[in-house]
């Protein structure tokens, strides 16, 4: 049976019905870490390293 697009949200829950679910394609995706992914590295998050450096930065001038 055919459903007419009237709305955008017609048209999103027709696209995203078209596509398999996120968990099949992410879930193993994510489960090798030992694949050469250039952001799967061994390192502390970005912006967590941006906070702590803020932080140290605010307390260091509190001193």
């Amino acid at each position: 049976m055919e459903k007419t697009i009237k709305t955008n949200d017609d048209l999103l829950n027709m696209l995203d019905a078209k596509f398999r679910p996120e968990k099949e394609f992410w879930n193993p995706f994510y489960s090798d870490r030992e694949r050469t992914v250039p952001f799967f590295k061994n390192l502390p998050d970005e912006n967590l390293v941006s906070y702590i450096s803020r932080l140290r930065s605010v307390w260091s001038s509190v001193r």
